[in-house]
């Protein structure tokens, strides 16, 4: 009796000592994989970044800041299907998420992408409302110019060439392109090349803003 009575009592103790060393919670564990996703964003490992957010996304599928990580990893891969980082991203445009400017951003970034202009403008348009120097904090090569740049080539891509200069002109500083006026024709020059039209002087613009600012 004295046997089984110690044997119960170590059973009882190993209990109350696994109670006391409880594992992560599921926000820890799905804020810990947030936390890589990003630092993996940060170091250029996009498929590894992807990896963390489904991992977060398996314990919960509505998480904001995971649906926007894997949306963004998934255009940073540029070897996915796009209409599944819009999938992610349309989630967290809402009106108190935190991640809205992100995921606009990124929306406008896939649109122009798959030639929706339209659509890339509107998104363009609603960051810059958003914060007219807007950065994407953990690629800050994604910014303000670029959203600018993605407004202009969309309304290039629509025809609208004054609104589509208006987006692009502030970018051109410091470029050999500074100098160019919608409404002076004599400015309108490429090197040795005068154009008759601005809307040619115009695409030379932003194939140039593109290389700069986008590496496209």
């Amino acid at each position: 009796m004295k046997q089984r009575n110690a044997i119960i009592l170590i059973l009882a103790l190993a209990l109350l000592a696994g109670c006391g060393k409880k594992g992560p919670t599921k926000p820890e564990r799905i804020k810990a994989y947030n936390k890589s996703g990003w630092s993996a964003v940060e170091n250029g490992n996009f498929a590894a970044a992807l990896q963390e957010f489904l991992d977060a996304l398996e314990l919960d599928d509505t998480h904001l800041e995971a649906r926007l990580g894997a949306g963004w990893s998934i255009i940073l891969l540029d070897d996915r299907d796009l209409q599944i980082a819009v999938d992610y991203l349309d989630s967290t445009v809402t009106a108190s998420s935190q991640w809205q400017l992100d995921a606009w951003a990124g929306l406008a970034t896939v649109a122009l992408t798959d030639r929706r202009y339209a659509a890339a403008d509107s998104f363009a348009t609603l960051t810059l409302a958003g914060d007219n120097s807007y950065v994407f904090v953990y690629m800050e090569t994604i910014n303000w110019r670029d959203i600018q740049l993605i407004q202009g080539q969309a309304r290039f891509g629509l025809g609208q060439y004054a609104s589509s200069w208006l987006a692009v002109e502030p970018l051109t500083v410091d470029t050999p392109y500074a100098n160019v006026s919608i409404t002076d024709a004599t400015t309108w020059v490429n090197g040795l090349t005068t154009y008759s039209y601005f809307e040619e002087i115009l695409a030379i613009v932003i194939t140039h803003l593109s290389e700069l600012f986008r590496g496209t």
